[in-house]
Order: C-alpha cells, then structure tokens, then sequence
C-alpha cells in the first residue's frame, strides 16, 4: 500500500527535528559520523554538505519516525502475559542496572569541569531510584499479577471473571499512568539537561555520560510506548469486557 502523507523535510532545521526525535541523530550519524549538528542548517543543506540525496534523506525521515517500536516489534498482537513478563526481564531489569550506572558516570565527572547540569541530572537520576523504581515495583506486585489474572479469565471464558474483576480490582490505569507521567518527565528532564546534539564540544568524562544517557533515553521511550500503546489499553479492554459478562 502506498504511504500517505509523507512530509518533506528539507526546509526544517535538523537541530530542531532532534528535539523533537532525539533518535533520528542515528540517521545523521549514519551519513557523516558526526556527533554535533551545526545549528542552524536545515535537512536540504546538511544533504549538500554532505553529498546525501535530499529525497533518500526524508524517505528515510519518514519511515523512522513513522514506524514506532511497538509497530516494529509487533507488540499489539502480543499476549499480555508475555508483554508483563517483557516488561519486567527487559524494561524493569534496564532500569534497575543502568540507574546506578549513571549515577557513578555522572560522579566521575570532575567537578572543576561539571557543568551546572550536571548537578540537575544527579537530582533527575534520583527521583529514578527514589520513586520510579519502587514504583514499577508496586506495579509488579500489584498490577501485573492482576492483569495476568484477568487475562486467563478471559482467554478461558470463566465464568467468574465479573466477579473477578469486582472482588480484586485494581487501579490499572492510575498506577501505569503515573509511571508513564514520571517517565516523560524524567526524559524531558534529561534532554534538557544534556546537550545530545553538540557531543564533541564536550569534554570526555561529560561526552561518556551523553552517549549513556542517549541510551537510557531510546530504552525508557521503548518502555513508555508498550506500557502507553499497548499494556494499558488492552488491560483496560479486558477488565471492561469481564465487568460486563
């Protein structure tokens, strides 16, 4: 089928496009290794500069951006069980490892050359180990178990799933809507905080800490998009559906 809609991005400024879709840096990288975009310089004068076809560069542009993880990945037609079971050996485990990770990182870096922000991002990976962390623990205790449970309810058509779903009830959309809030706050933050798009005029303790939190931050959008697009809206179709049997 023929895409729809595809925008041209010739005219917009690459240092604004990844603002807005920090991993698209990726792409650049692949064209000119290149860790700092020159501001300003549009996608259609970068593409002269560095001898790519303007027309290759937005195709590719539109095919990033377009196809999200979930898409990618076929998450939609996973089964829950399965999705909880990801979340938890892949998204929870990364959390708990790296977040100590870039504590340490972010201490290594000498304070005569730290940056105010950098003080800004210790706070930032705080808030992770002090708040987010118990958090998706709460969710793994409480809520994953619970949305196992309604999901071989309905799988299996029992009889008992109304009742179920009335006895233990739980807050499924407040407890994975306060982890996806505190998520997209903690990545604004980061963003904000470290300059992703001009790495080489950094010195090397703080440019090592950037290529990490580069990372941390295409893992945690990975991890917002399946709890977001996926795990909360089929949770909630489920629990709907036993409610009304």
């Amino acid at each position: 089928m023929e895409k729809m809609n595809q925008k041209e991005w010739r005219s917009e400024y690459v240092s604004e496009i990844l603002k807005v879709h920090p991993g698209a840096i990726h792409l650049f990288d692949t064209y000119k290794n290149i860790h700092c975009v020159e501001t300003p310089i549009t996608v259609a004068d970068f593409c002269e500069k560095y001898q790519v076809p303007v027309e290759e560069m937005e195709a590719v542009l539109n095919e990033m951006i377009e196809v999200s993880y979930v898409e990618a990945v076929g998450a939609r037609e996973w089964e829950l069980d399965f999705l909880v079971d990801f979340l938890i050996n892949i998204h929870h485990k990364y959390l708990r490892r790296t977040t100590p990770l870039l504590q340490e990182k972010i201490q290594q870096v000498k304070v005569e050359k730290a940056d105010p922000s950098v003080k800004v991002l210790m706070q930032i990976l705080l808030r992770v180990k002090k708040e987010l962390l118990p958090m998706i623990s709460t969710t793994e205790n409480a809520i994953f178990p619970y949305i196992k449970q309604i999901t071989r309810a309905y799988k299996s058509k029992e009889s008992y799933g109304e009742l179920l779903v009335s006895t233990l009830r739980k807050p499924i959309a407040q407890q994975l809507n306060a982890e996806i809030v505190m998520m997209e706050e903690i990545i604004a933050g980061v963003r904000i905080q470290s300059n992703y798009y001009c790495i080489d005029q950094l010195g090397e303790e703080l440019r090592s800490l950037v290529v990490h939190l580069k990372a941390f931050d295409f893992q945690v959008q990975r991890h917002i998009q399946l709890k977001k697009e996926v795990l909360l809206p089929k949770s909630l179709e489920i629990e709907a559906a036993l409610n009304k049997s």
